[in-house]
């Protein structure tokens, strides 16, 4: 038998970073990608943060208003 039965080469598990990356992004250092990163998700996280307090506020309003009308 011969090994190449048995053995079966490693699927890459990200693309080259060619793929990945922006041009922007290929020119950053790791520093400065990284800082752009946590920059994002600090975005991301803040606006959702806002839309559930806006959402808890709507919610708050309307059981308010059906107590009030009691």
């Amino acid at each position: 038998m011969e090994d190449s039965v048995f053995y079966t080469a490693p699927t890459p598990i990200l693309p080259p970073p060619s793929e990945v990356l922006t041009e922007e992004e290929r020119e950053m250092s790791v520093e400065q990608w990284i800082r752009r990163e946590i920059s994002l998700s600090y975005d991301k996280l803040m606006a959702d943060g806002q839309r559930q307090i806006l959402l808890f506020k709507e919610k708050a309003a309307d059981i308010r208003r059906r107590i009030d009308g009691l």
